[in-house]
């Protein structure tokens, strides 16, 4: 599975956090400790002048006309600090250096003067960059003047030949430590964003009617707070639902009683009427079978949803039961003159209760009976399903339906637009359940000149 968004956004949060502390580090240590650095580095380095200055003069004193001697402390000093230098008088005549062949380019030898971190406040010389490079330094350091000693000026020109490597090294250290966090941040992110994964798919099949399932909750961290909140809210509409659904039980069985009293009434009116009442007493005894009709169906979406109706598992020939159907409709598909074309296999054994089922069976085909449009088709036929199992097509003369009413028809008192509102709306709705009760699957789509209902379930 690849990462989710929020994986990447605590990852590249973590880095970020991560690149800002490292620069306020390198600015805490810049501004504390390498200040300090600096400062004791400017008191070695005058340090160093003056002794240079110093060495120099004294040798001057020896060996005025600046011979071997001098030459030698020269070589000494640019080995020592491995740089280039040399001695000029008050003319820039050169008189002794510490390197063969020619000094330095003009370029070099005049540089824009610069402060580098205030060694030009360091009386007794200046420091310059060599046109503004980095790795380049040209210092001047005046001498003599005094004690006998000619006025003159000793030329350090030092340049890095790595050009800058440390500094490279420096940055690509930087860098292995960020790239090492972020493969240590990886676990880190990919741990919060795993927990809240699981909360999504809890609450995935919530939302898609399994009420019973919960969240596993590990932990008292906000992630577990989520959690637990989730859980709660299963359990508040799990008992909100069932209790909607035990009060519509309890009101369809109420209403039987006073159905039973109309009908009985009905009866006895009938007998002291004769014929005369006969066509209204018709009329009632048809509305109260509706009635009857309808609050059975409402009982067994009922039980259904309450899991009141346990279901005794046998093996069922679901082809033998789906043509018992079949024969029991053709009256009614031949007075609305549908054509039915049947293709059903010798035996389809599956397992499942042999009532619950034929109920299942008898709503779909007689919803594709009814709603096929007059002098349409209707096919019925029967396949193997990949998992094993048989799956049986209802395909009717219809207009295609919308992609939302497609699933919408299986809900209860939900019916097609355009429809004739004869039925309940509750035998999909039911036929629906009992077939998921089977660890089946029903569905419902559009195929070519009509609407398909596919109804699955797992072989014996």
């Amino acid at each position: 599975m690849l990462p989710g968004r929020l994986y990447f956004k605590i990852f590249l949060s973590f880095i970020g956090v991560i690149v800002i502390a490292m620069f306020m580090v390198a600015m805490l240590f810049r501004f504390t400790e390498g200040e300090k650095f600096m400062n004791r580095f400017k008191r070695f380095a005058n340090a160093q002048v003056v002794m240079v200055r110093m060495m120099v003069e004294s040798n001057a004193k020896a060996d005025p006309e600046f011979g071997p001697s001098m030459k030698g402390l020269m070589d000494e000093l640019g080995e020592a600090y491995m740089a280039k230098l040399w001695i000029t008088d008050g003319s820039g005549m050169v008189l002794v250096k510490s390197f063969p062949g020619p000094l330095p380019s003009p370029s070099d030898l005049e540089p824009e003067e610069i402060d580098v971190h205030g060694w030009d406040e360091v009386e007794g010389y200046e420091v310059s960059k060599c046109d503004n490079d980095p790795h380049c330094i040209y210092v001047v350091i005046p001498f003599g003047g005094t004690q006998g000693v000619k006025p003159g000026t000793i030329h350090y020109f030092y340049e890095d030949s790595a050009r800058g490597a440390h500094e490279k090294r420096f940055v690509f250290g930087l860098l292995a430590i960020c790239f090492s966090v972020a493969i240590l941040i990886m676990p880190v992110s990919w741990f919060i964003t795993r927990r809240l994964n699981r909360l999504r798919r809890v609450a995935l099949r919530i939302a898609d009617g399994d009420l019973s399932h919960r969240a596993d909750i590990c932990g008292k961290d906000e992630v577990a707070k989520v959690g637990r909140a989730l859980n709660d809210m299963a359990d508040s509409l799990s008992r909100m639902i069932r209790g909607s659904k035990e009060l519509t039980a309890n009101v369809s069985h109420e209403l039987r009683t006073p159905l039973t009293r109309i009908r009985i009434a009905e009866e006895m009116l009938r007998q002291r009427c004769g014929e005369d009442g006969a066509a209204h007493l018709d009329s009632i005894r048809e509305d109260v079978d509706a009635l009857d009709k309808l609050i059975g169906r409402l009982l067994d979406l009922s039980k259904l949803d309450l899991n009141e109706a346990p279901f005794t598992l046998e093996s069922v020939d679901m082809a033998e039961m789906a043509e018992s159907i079949v024969d029991r409709l053709r009256p009614i598909a031949d007075h609305r003159n549908i054509t039915m074309t049947v293709e059903l296999p010798n035996e389809a054994m599956v397992m499942a209760d042999g009532e619950a089922l034929y109920t299942a069976l008898g709503n779909v085909l007689e919803n594709g009976v009814k709603h096929a449009d007059p002098g349409g088709w209707l096919k019925i036929f029967m396949e193997r399903s990949e998992s094993g199992g048989f799956m049986l097509f209802t395909e009717n003369a219809h207009a295609p339906l919308p992609d939302d009413e497609l699933t919408a028809i299986f809900e209860p008192f939900r019916r097609a637009k355009g429809t004739v509102p004869d039925g309940t709306g509750l035998g999909l709705a039911i036929a629906k359940k009992i077939i998921e009760r089977h660890d089946g699957e029903m569905t419902a789509e559009n195929c070519d000149g009509g609407v398909r209902f596919v109804v699955e379930l797992p072989t014996a």
